[in-house]
């Protein structure tokens, strides 16, 4: 341990005083490996952004955030010993607020109410925050040291315009992934950022075409281009932030693709930022609404049939070199005989599908088990009940379409349903 904290402090000690964290992601201070001065600040003005997670499923809402860069591995440790109230800490990778991902957390350290996290890094883009405890605020001081490791710096193969990645011109799109840990940018280069790759697509068919970046580690940017050189290229499409105000620095560009045409598609990184992605494309709807994504999570019900509801959740596929995503499906209503039951389905969903596709989804019921202590999951039987078919007419609107297999549940049906929560924090569907 003696070695370990003698690693932190030879990681930097220029006594630079950096900013206090900042109430949201965006603008957070980067705390520097070369840096070992204490912040100090106070949480008491800072509220939750929309979405966000509450580490530790203990933090108050008065959230500060700071930002890590790494172009090395690191160890990184962090503590808030000599606050003035209760505190948590947690580190979190993603360029997306509602869907971060914790790498370590931490509420009372050794029995004390300050907290501390050690934790092993490889390089990229991470996020800090300071919270108080149930709700706790007060003023803060953040203790920081890095010990700094090696990691071979092999540039990806796309890295250079010349050796741009081919993708799939075929209709059905594709994903792949993209790491620019260890890229950078060549001489009259444009487009913005510090590290970038290069893709090269030519559509089998015309027609609207989606670039997006999915569980993206870092802030990520797209362009589009035509052209055969990297000095005399023509700009089609650009995006930054999907909505960078609502904490989403994912990125998406739609254009109009004509076949036969080869489009060089540049990803790259805001200045700073470090990480790998997922670059998911295909055919696109151009109605203005979002393809199928997360953007339509949330609860759905009809007014007039108040006490029972939709809850859909869109995640991560579980092969994460799969270009579908899962839209998970919990209906609360009632059984035949009035009893209360949930209907549970899930299906793979392609996220560049227009937002008209409809979804169908086999649904179970279940049965079994006990509530609480005596609850015991090997009790619960699962029934088949048949399926749904869901279509989004709009960011708010889902016809829910129901074909139960049992008699008893009587015949098939429509139900016109709304979203509870106009938009879902964090996302872009308006």
């Amino acid at each position: 341990m003696k070695r370990l904290l003698a690693g932190w402090l030879l990681a930097g000690s220029s006594g630079l005083v950096l900013a206090q964290g900042t109430d949201g992601l965006i603008n957070a201070p980067i705390l520097g490996t070369g840096s070992n001065a204490p912040i100090t600040g106070s949480n008491a003005s800072a509220s939750s952004d929309p979405g966000e997670h509450r580490g530790l499923r203990m933090a108050g809402g008065h959230s500060v955030w700071f930002r890590i860069d790494l172009t090395t591995t690191a160890t990184f440790n962090a503590k808030t010993e000599g606050s003035s109230f209760d505190t948590t800490l947690a580190l979190y990778r993603g360029a997306h607020v509602s869907e971060m991902r914790e790498l370590a957390g931490n509420d009372d350290a050794g029995g004390n109410t300050w907290s501390e996290i050690v934790v092993n890094l490889q390089p990229g883009t991470y996020y800090l925050a300071l919270d108080g405890y149930d709700g706790a605020t007060g003023n803060y001081t953040l203790s920081y040291q890095f010990a700094l490791g090696n990691a071979a710096a092999a540039a990806p193969p796309n890295n250079a315009f010349a050796n741009a990645q081919s993708l799939s011109g075929a209709a059905t799109g594709g994903v792949v992934r993209a790491d620019v840990r260890f890229a950078n940018t060549e001489a009259g280069e444009g487009g913005g950022g510090d590290a970038s790759v290069w893709y090269r697509y030519e559509p089998t068919q015309g027609g609207p075409v989606s670039f997006r970046t999915l569980d993206s580690a870092f802030d990520s940017q797209l362009q589009v281009y035509t052209g055969s050189a990297l000095n005399a290229l023509n700009l089609v499409a650009s995006n930054d932030d999907i909505a960078g105000a609502q904490g989403n620095l994912t990125s998406e560009v739609r254009f109009s693709a004509t076949a036969g045409t080869t489009y060089r598609i540049r990803l790259s990184a805001v200045a700073g930022t470090r990480g790998t992605t997922y670059l998911a494309y295909g055919p696109a709807s151009m109605d203005g609404l979002p393809n199928l994504d997360a953007s339509y999570n949330g609860v759905w019900w009809n007014p007039s049939r108040s006490g029972e509801g939709v809850l859909l959740e869109v995640s991560n596929h579980p092969d994460p070199h799969t270009l579908g995503e899962v839209l998970n499906l919990s209906w609360y209503t009632y059984d035949p005989d009035g009893r209360p039951v949930y209907l549970i389905g899930a299906a793979v969903i392609d996220p560049t599908a227009p937002a008209g596709t409809p979804i169908a989804i086999n649904m179970i019921s279940t049965r079994g088990a006990r509530f609480g202590a005596a609850f015991n999951p090997a009790e619960v039987v699962r029934e088949p009940w048949g399926k749904v078919n869901v279509v989004f007419n709009g960011c708010n609107q889902m016809l829910l379409a129901y074909e139960p297999s049992g008699d008893a549940w009587g015949a098939d049906g429509v139900i016109a349903m709304n979203r509870v929560i106009a938009r879902a924090p964090g996302n872009h569907c308006p």
